[in-house]
This record gives structure tokens, sequence and C-alpha cells, in this order.
């Protein structure tokens, strides 16, 4: 909240409730609890966090030199939140944000994470490779919001974009296949086996992708896991390519071509209510993002489909988001 502040509202906070056991050891944990129990917690954290964000307003800072007081306490009161996990007296330290309150933001395709996200997102970071996928989630996320008060609300959907971008198809090729020789094999293997939760380290990697179980059978990350099964279904991979795309982008929408038919393709997304924007993930930095900006973003521009100037002023206001 105070970076809110100094930022004068540009800042947004992404609910998730991690993925491996290394992070559960710096919250006195030895491992992550089980998917429905840390969604419960991240549901009730959630409605902590909109009830500290709004405790109180900067209008009730008087400034009175002359009566030696800062602030009108009358209309500062405790949240008082008495939960199953939590147990917060509050308010706030801060006075609620510029933006009213900071962009809330969700990232995970389980069920109990499209849950999450209907309750208390502004909008989403979504995994999808392909078009099928991205409706599939968008459908998904639609029918949970039907279930709640706010049956009504549009949750804005940013899938991750992966871009290599030539002014040339050649150009734009050459750039992936530079950087598909640079993979980590060994380091990519492991995180595979993270992902698949199962040992890859010996697999093959000029050999086809071995079959997999369903995902109904699968009980680690699901969203990376319906993509990995997308990837191996659309391009009948060999291990070492399956690994460029993950490596790249994490099995993100990968683009390769000219701006044109980059901004074609994210068109059609847009068009189909799968993307009401996109979360860039460039494959390299600076190159990627700055192919983006040069040769991309002009061309989004020309077809009055990315503005060329800020309307607004805050992080919320840029989403094109209600308070």
């Amino acid at each position: 909240m105070s970076l809110d502040h100094i930022t004068k509202g540009r800042v947004g906070w992404n609910l998730v409730t991690s993925m491996r056991d290394e992070e559960a050891l710096n919250h006195s944990m030895s491992k992550l609890p089980p998917r429905d129990e840390r969604y419960k917690k991240a549901d009730e954290f959630a409605a902590l966090m909109n009830k500290l964000f709004l405790s109180w307003d900067s209008n009730e800072f008087l400034y009175d030199r002359a009566e030696r007081q800062l602030i009108n306490p009358d209309n500062i009161r405790p949240v008082n939140h008495n939960g199953t996990y939590f147990k917060v007296k509050g308010p706030s330290t801060t006075p609620k944000s510029p933006q009213g309150r900071p962009v809330a933001m969700q990232a995970g395709a389980s069920e109990q994470g499209i849950a999450l996200a209907a309750k208390y997102a502004d909008a989403v970071y979504s995994v999808s490779w392909n078009l099928n996928q991205a409706k599939k989630y968008r459908k998904k996320l639609d029918e949970q919001i039907k279930q709640n008060e706010a049956s009504d609300r549009h949750i804005k959907v940013f899938p991750g974009l992966v871009t290599y971008v030539g002014r040339t198809n050649e150009e734009a090729l050459a750039k992936k296949s530079s950087l598909d020789e640079k993979l980590p094999v060994e380091t990519a293997l492991k995180q595979l086996s993270f992902f698949l939760q199962q040992d890859c380290s010996n697999w093959e990697i000029d050999l086809k992708v071995p079959p997999l179980p369903p995902v109904e059978e699968f009980t680690g990350p699901i969203g990376r896991y319906e993509t990995i099964l997308e990837i191996i279904k659309d391009t009948e991979p060999t291990v070492k390519e399956l690994l460029g795309y993950l490596n790249a982008g994490g099995g993100h929408f990968t683009l390769i071509g000219t701006p044109e038919e980059i901004v074609d393709q994210m068109e059609i997304w847009v068009e189909a209510g799968v993307a009401d924007g996109f979360n860039l993930m460039p494959p390299t930095l600076p190159g990627s993002l700055e192919d983006f900006v040069e040769l991309v973003v002009p061309e989004m521009q020309k077809r009055g489909i990315f503005r060329k100037q800020y309307e607004g002023h805050t992080f919320r206001e840029h989403l094109g988001l209600t308070r």
C-alpha cells in the first residue's frame, strides 16, 4: 500500500498459493498444504485484504497544525477479522489506494483457482497454448462467475504471450533457433520433472515425448500440465522441442513471424473473447521486448487497437477497470 501511494496508484498484487515446497519453507511450513486447504486459506486472506485495503480514507488526514491534529480518528475503525486462519484487529496502517484498492490479479487454472479468481480478481493471468485451451479457460471462468453474487461482472483475462518477431519469417525463425541452441538441457529436464511430477532426467531428448497420464489423474499444477498436453497434441514434439517451448515461456501462447502475422493472431484471440490483452513474456531480454516495442506495437497502433497515449493515471485506469 505504501508503494501504491508512492507511485500514485500503479500497483497490483497477485493472489496465488505457490507451487513448490521450497516456498513453504519460508512460511513456517515443511511443505505446501494440499490444494483444497491452500485455497480455503487464500479465500480468507483475499477477503481480509479487501477489508484492510478499504479500512480508511486519506480524507481523514487533517494537517491541522494549529490544533496539532494530523488525522481524524473518528472514521477509522478496526476491521476485527476473526477467521479460521487469520486474526487481525486492523485497520491498515495506510489509507486506501489512489486507485481505490490495488489491482487484484490471480493466476491458477485449477477448479479452486478459478473459483478464487471469480470471487476476488479484477483480472487473471492465464496459461493457454492455443485458442482451444483459451476458450475452455474463459468458459470455466464465466461459469464460475455466474455462481457468485456479482454474476454480471467481467474479469479481464491476460494470456501469456511469447513472441519471436522478425521483419521476415526467416529472421523470426532464426531467433527462435538461436535461443533453442542455448537450452540448458539438464536444468530444463529438472523443470519438466516438476511440471509432470515424474522423473524425466533419463528421457532421450531427440525422441518423441513418452505417453503421459490424462489430466484427471494429475495432482500437480493443473494449468501447466494441461498446456503441456496441448503442446504435445499440436506439435508432436521431441523432448528437446518441448523443452524449448517450456523454457522460453512456460508453454504460453507462442507466435513466430512478422509483426503483421503476430498482430493478426492477437486480434483473433481478442475478437474471440478469450483475451482482453496479453501478458508479455519475452523469451530474451532486452532483445525480444525491444523487438515487440519497435515492430509489433506500431502495427497495433496502425490498426487502432493500441493506445498512443495514456488516458488515465493509475494501473486500474490503464487496464480499463472500475473501482
